[in-house]
């Protein structure tokens, strides 16, 4: 009897030395983050796919939020990681949205994968974070310049419509120009065509959506730009705020004839995301 013990005793140490011991789920590969659309005060992060979701060890994806760039690199088992996740559960779907986030603040985003019941892999070694901060939105209709009393000016950060005359050093970030004969509309800085007034550059991106520009990769260079319908406008104050501008509509014909616009001001100076 006291033999067949002993025996059990050496398989039982046996199997623990050779890993008979249930280890939990292996790390997965954190994805990489492809898209940021702030808005008023929250923020969409959008990422591509890091693991096949079929992997029997996948989990979902979790999502932090920091305020100092710092804390970027806590491990996956730190408790303090904790405190800057944002989601209740893992997440299985490829997008998140934060809410009730600052306008003035800048926020670091991080995504990493999660493997069995609460095994956070690694940040992206290549991607560790991205930046983002909410911004005003707003849409005006401006006039087109046709006679001194047109309400042609705009002062993004305040959102206020004022004359040509009414640009100075102090006020206005735009201008819209009219040249009937050309049949053609420009966006001017206050310095084009004037004097004693701020400088804006501005950039025509073209055909494309709202919320297909979230950061600004070069910083534009005209003082004048020719718009039409459904164009995407890229602005930088002289106080080096980033503005995206949408033209919703273009009518030539109206009286007066106006220009409906939707632009996000990037408040936080020098940071340039939407």
């Amino acid at each position: 009897m006291k033999k067949l013990l002993t025996v059990a005793a050496v398989g039982v140490v046996a199997m623990f030395l050779l890993g008979g011991t249930c280890e939990g789920p292996p790390s997965l590969e954190p994805p990489d983050i492809s898209k940021v659309v702030m808005g008023e005060s929250d923020v969409t992060v959008y990422w591509n796919p890091s693991v096949d979701e079929e992997n029997e060890d996948f989990t979902g994806y979790n999502v932090y939020l920091f305020t100092d760039s710092t804390l970027y690199d806590l491990a996956g088992d730190n408790d303090t990681l904790a405190d800057y996740l944002v989601n209740s559960s893992p997440i299985s779907d490829t997008t998140y949205t934060i809410t009730g986030l600052d306008q003035d603040t800048i926020y670091y985003i991080q995504v990493r994968t999660v493997s069995g019941e609460d095994n956070v892999g690694d940040y992206n070694l290549s991607q560790p974070y991205v930046k983002a901060s909410p911004r005003p939105e707003r849409t005006v209709t401006l006039e087109l310049e046709v006679s001194p009393s047109s309400q042609c000016a705009i002062d993004f950060a305040s959102g206020e419509i004022g004359t040509r005359g009414d640009l100075s050093t102090t006020w206005g970030d735009m201008w819209v120009d009219y040249d009937s004969q050309l049949d053609s509309v420009w966006f001017d800085s206050p310095m084009h065509g004037n004097t004693n007034c701020r400088t804006t550059l501005l950039e025509n991106k073209g055909q494309m959506n709202f919320d297909d520009l979230w950061e600004v990769t070069q910083d534009p260079t005209e003082e004048s730009v020719g718009i039409d319908e459904g164009d995407l406008i890229v602005a930088k104050t002289e106080d080096g705020n980033y503005v995206k501008i949408y033209v919703e509509v273009l009518d030539k014909t109206g009286s007066p004839p106006t220009v409906k616009i939707t632009y996000a001001y990037q408040n936080v100076t020098g940071f340039p995301g939407f």
